[in-house]
């Protein structure tokens, strides 16, 4: 298994995402949508990370023991997702 990618190979994380989608307002679900729309856009690290940490109910310690990297490193690839993720959604609402 790729150990960056525990969760994005996990069948089951697509079913948890729709029952957690389930309890948003309309706008949320909205917001969310488009966030799991933008997500394949990222890289394969930064992909992971967001749903992991997000998604897949992991700590940032624990989601680096399960990839095998320290909690800075998570840290750097979490903040830079998010930076990524925020640009596709400006991009978005200008588009």
């Amino acid at each position: 298994m790729n150990r960056l990618n525990p969760i994005l190979m996990d069948p089951y994380f697509l079913d948890q995402l729709e029952v957690a989608r389930e309890s948003l307002t309309a706008e949320e679900d909205e917001r969310c949508a488009l966030v799991v729309e933008l997500l394949p856009k990222l890289g394969e690290k930064h992909r992971a990370v967001i749903m992991a940490l997000y998604w897949g109910g992991f700590g940032v310690r624990a989601y680096g023991r399960r990839i095998g990297k320290n909690d800075r490193t998570v840290r750097r690839w979490r903040d830079q997702a998010l930076a990524e993720l925020r640009r596709l959604l400006e991009e978005n609402n200008d588009g």
